[in-house]
């Protein structure tokens, strides 16, 4: 039977480790909804679950390094001798531990940068987001015309108006029927009220 990862880790290690994973679920949803709607309060909490996240697995890696460093020898260092092995794994242990420290320090301090941007600039939108709003807002009104001379330019090939009181909107063609009418009686009376009228 083949040893699988973990196999020396106690049931009750295992289980703290499981039931505390789940308990993490909740605050990973804060975090996650923190950076995608931008409150400062959700990703907060996610930040002070990310710190005791990190002081207990700090402890027990520590605890591990201590406890376990030089009972579990590979036999290529075995062979060596006992005392370079015991120094080649504490070496190895610390370098891994402080890759840990750095991984993890790095992560927590990107989560507080970011609640502290938040906190500083508000959780409203920057003005910045507002301008590329506008922007965005202005470029899906009706098409404007802007080039040549005081915006005219060759006239538009539809009937709407390029921008109300504009000289490149057109003067006397291309406007809109009223009613989704498609004849322009200019009499007076109209021919159609005209021809009532006789009958």
């Amino acid at each position: 039977e083949t040893p699988t990862l973990g196999f020396r880790v106690s049931p009750d290690t295992q289980t703290f480790n499981c039931g505390f994973a789940l308990a993490g679920l909740p605050f990973i949803i804060s975090g996650f909804s923190g950076m995608k709607y931008q409150h400062e309060t959700h990703l907060r909490i996610y930040l002070y679950w990310l710190m005791l996240t990190f002081i207990i697995d700090f402890v027990f890696v520590l605890i591990d390094q201590v406890k376990n460093n030089c009972l579990h020898i590979p036999q290529i260092f075995a062979e060596s001798g006992g005392s370079f092995a015991c120094g080649v794994m504490r070496i190895i242990s610390i370098i891994t531990l402080v890759m840990f420290l750095s991984f993890m320090g790095y992560a927590v301090f990107t989560v507080w940068s970011r609640c502290l941007e938040l906190q500083i600039g508000g959780s409203a939108p920057s003005l910045e987001a507002l301008l590329t709003q506008a922007r965005h807002d202005e470029a899906a009104l009706v098409y404007q015309h802007r080039s040549g001379l005081l915006g005219t330019g060759p006239p538009p090939k539809d009937g709407i108006p390029v921008v109300y009181g504009s000289l490149a909107s057109p003067m006397y063609s291309g406007s809109n029927s009223i009613f989704g009418g498609d004849v322009h009686d200019v009499t007076f009376p109209p021919r159609a009220t005209a021809g009532s009228r006789r009958t």
